[in-house]
C-alpha cells in the first residue's frame, strides 16, 4: 500500500514538472501571426533563415541580434515539408504565422521554427 502512495506521489511530481516545463517553453517562443516575409538567406548547408514583417515581442533573448529572425534545417524530412510550405508562401505572398521553440540552436542568433500556420 505505502509503494503505491509513493508511485502516485511521484507520478504527479513528473507531471507537474512536465507541465511546467511546457508551460516554460512556449511563453518563451517568439511568434508572428498573420505575417508576411521580409527578409530571407538560404545557406549553402541548407538552412533557411528568414524574418518577417510583424513579430511579437515574446523573442527569446537569443534571437535579439536577428531582430526575431527564424530559422529551419532543409535537409531533414521535417525541414523539407517546412521549406514545401514556406515556399509556398513566398511564391504566392500570402499571410501565414509562425511558432518558434524558443530556442536558437539550429543556428545561433534565429529562433528555431516550431511550426507555420496557414491563414488562408
Amino acid at each position: 500500500m505505502t509503494h503505491s502512495i509513493k508511485e502516485r506521489i511521484m507520478r504527479k511530481i513528473l507531471s507537474i514538472i512536465t507541465v511546467s516545463a511546457m508551460i516554460s517553453t512556449a511563453a518563451s517562443a517568439g511568434t508572428a501571426w498573420n505575417t508576411h516575409i521580409t527578409y530571407i538567406r538560404v545557406t549553402n548547408n541548407g538552412y533557411v533563415l528568414f524574418n518577417v514583417s510583424n513579430h511579437s515581442n515574446d523573442t527569446p533573448a537569443c534571437a535579439a541580434a536577428s531582430n526575431g529572425g527564424f530559422v529551419f534545417n532543409a535537409n531533414t524530412p521535417a525541414g523539407q515539408a517546412q521549406m514545401s510550405y514556406f515556399m509556398t508562401q513566398v511564391t504566392t505572398g500570402k499571410v501565414f504565422s509562425v511558432v518558434g521553440t524558443g530556442d536558437c540552436a539550429t543556428w545561433g542568433g534565429f529562433e528555431t521554427v516550431g511550426y507555420f500556420d496557414a491563414n488562408n
